[in-house]
């Protein structure tokens, strides 16, 4: 275990007991106790994937997200504090809140996690935070092509299919945009890239949502993609079975 690992390990116990106890604000009191920047933002990184991952008396998504913003806070503060490694620790709060715009999202293959529409209001201002600080921090097209997925997901999951829609081809076209950039297939067929088979069936799921007639066709053409690319790609096979159980999921969810 590597000298971080059982630095956050070690305090794992007294978090896990401060959230039991008093909840999100008594986790903040405990990582507040350490002086050093470096250890706090440790701990708050740490403390996302712990909360979302292990088991731990009362867990639910709302308090681990109240903890996971008190985090996002402490990134941003300690930016503002920064001066030239400003823009790196914003990047840390954009991080946090893209995962936690993500954990939110109903759309994860074997997360049957109960969600309603204060998760999705939440992880739709997560996910309008991101594409805000990604734009301050001058990112590329996969960045941005990930924040406007989430936030069309959570656009889909509140009822708002046009916006999503919207978002969904906004993903599409950054996604594109990165996968032509790194000389990758961004054809629908069973050569195309996993990243980009992806954004089309998402952008065809906003269709039928919308009810637009094409989107059937689209999806349908997209599915029939990715199940041609597991043979054609087997290096890629994992990951095109996660986009084919994905796109299922969402669309026996909304369509």
């Amino acid at each position: 275990m590597s000298q971080q690992n059982q630095f956050m390990e070690e305090h794992w116990p007294a978090m896990q007991g401060a959230m039991e106890r008093v909840g999100p604000a008594g986790v903040k009191e405990f990582i507040d106790g350490f002086e050093n920047p470096d250890e706090r933002r440790q701990l708050y990184f740490y403390g996302q994937q712990a909360f979302g991952g292990r088991d731990w008396s009362g867990k639910d998504l709302l308090i681990a997200a109240e903890f996971v913003r008190m985090g996002i806070t402490e990134m941003l503060n300690q930016s503002a504090d920064a001066g030239e490694d400003s823009d790196g620790l914003k990047d840390l709060g954009n991080i946090m809140s893209f995962n936690l715009a993500a954990d939110l999202a109903d759309c994860w293959p074997g997360d049957d996690l109960p969600r309603d529409n204060r998760h999705f209001e939440l992880g739709l201002n997560a996910a309008e935070d991101c594409l805000r600080w990604r734009a301050e921090l001058k990112r590329g097209p996969n960045p941005f092509a990930m924040a406007w997925w989430i936030k069309g997901m959570h656009e889909l999951s509140l009822a708002r299919p046009a916006e999503a829609l919207a978002s969904f081809q906004q993903y599409r076209q950054f996604a594109i945009e990165y996968a032509t950039g790194e000389n990758l297939d961004v054809s629908v067929s069973g050569a195309g890239h996993w990243s980009t088979l992806l954004a089309e069936g998402y952008v065809a799921i906003g269709l039928c949502a919308t009810g637009d007639a094409a989107g059937r066709a689209e999806l349908d053409e997209c599915i029939t993609a990715l199940e041609a690319a597991r043979t054609a790609q087997p290096g890629e096979k994992d990951s095109l079975q996660f986009c084919l159980d994905q796109l299922n999921k969402v669309e026996s969810n909304y369509l």
